[in-house]
């Protein structure tokens, strides 16, 4: 990609377009911005709100929501990149998602304690409040259910223990609290899972009895961010390490670890078919990895003016060479 057009402090969230055929990055300079993935060019910047935290793209592919601190959460016009409503959580609002059909984004009010749920014209739908600190909030596919993960804050030094909570959003009621101070979450497909980071592991739970399913350990520090496979089989997660890495949702084990930020890797999206994997580091960049083996045969024969030898098929396509 093209970073002089762009060259945040930090990038610190990534998102797809629905197509796949687009990255939205956002970072520490106050602005997101689109890129098309085919020709690595920049399409657009977009103002953010202050230090720009968390981005997602509603599913319609319409709006840009993005959170920040100095109170504010705004939501543009990805085409024209006007703005169309700020929201004022209340403290620094943190990692925001939009329900599946587009319509409903929910924002994290952390000094508050709320979950504030509102529609595309900025309405308040539901606020969901909680005794902690909601740091993040994550619907579930069938949008029923929103996750929020607690945190302990100033304000509340002796209030509840930090958890995860999943609410029928819609009745205002909680059903299943996990434990964990999540810095990251995410539903797998099916909606019955939910992953988890935890410290310096991740986790896997199920949803509707906090029974927990899997732990993935293997970073060599705390993980910060996790992402389910659009099939469900695959869980990405990113850390202090530097590193992301895939991991085997059913066995546990560790496909790949994939190296190449210099600095914290905070976030990771995976495209909407799957085949692509980005992830937005403290280093000021943002990348896209192939996953694909068509698409990384691609890329072989693009860099290179001579055939893989079998070390390299292995190395750089994770298998023997194509024959």
């Amino acid at each position: 990609m093209d970073e002089r057009t762009w060259r945040p402090l930090w990038v610190i969230s990534v998102a797809f377009s629905p197509s796949g055929r687009e990255l939205i990055a956002s970072g520490k300079d106050r602005s997101a911005a689109v890129w098309d993935l085919e020709t690595g060019e920049n399409i657009k910047t977009l103002e953010g709100p202050g230090f720009a935290l968390d981005l997602d793209v509603s599913s319609d592919g319409g709006l840009i929501a993005m959170t920040g601190h100095l109170n504010k959460a705004t939501v543009r016009d990805r085409a024209t990149g006007e703005e169309v409503f700020t929201a004022q959580p209340g403290g620094d609002a943190g990692n925001l998602d939009w329900n599946p059909d587009g319509q409903l984004p929910a924002i994290p009010a952390y000094e508050e304690g709320q979950a504030i749920i509102v529609d595309r014209s900025g309405q308040e739908v539901a606020v969901l409040s909680d005794a902690v600190g909601v740091a993040d909030v994550a619907f579930s596919p069938d949008g029923r259910l929103l996750a929020t993960a607690g945190h302990p804050t100033e304000e509340r030094p002796n209030g509840p223990s930090p958890r995860v909570k999943i609410w029928d959003w819609e009745k205002g009621e909680t059903g299943t609290q996990i434990p964990v101070v999540a810095g990251g979450m995410a539903f797998d497909p099916s909606g019955r899972r939910i992953a988890l980071s935890n410290g310096g592991l991740a986790e896997i739970w199920d949803a509707d009895t906090g029974q927990k399913l899997g732990t993935f350990a293997g970073h060599e520090g705390e993980v910060w961010d996790v992402a389910f496979s659009p099939e469900g089989s695959v869980l990405a997660t990113a850390g202090t390490d530097r590193t992301v890495r895939l991991w085997d949702v059913d066995t546990g084990v560790q496909r790949l670890v994939l190296r190449g930020h210099e600095l914290i890797v905070g976030r990771v999206a995976f495209s909407p078919d799957g085949s692509k994997l980005a992830s937005g580091a403290l280093d000021a960049t943002a990348r896209v990895w192939a996953l694909d083996l068509d698409d990384l045969i691609k890329i072989a024969r693009r860099e290179l003016t001579r055939e893989l030898t079998e070390a390299e098929c292995r190395q750089y396509l994770h298998g023997a060479c194509p024959t």
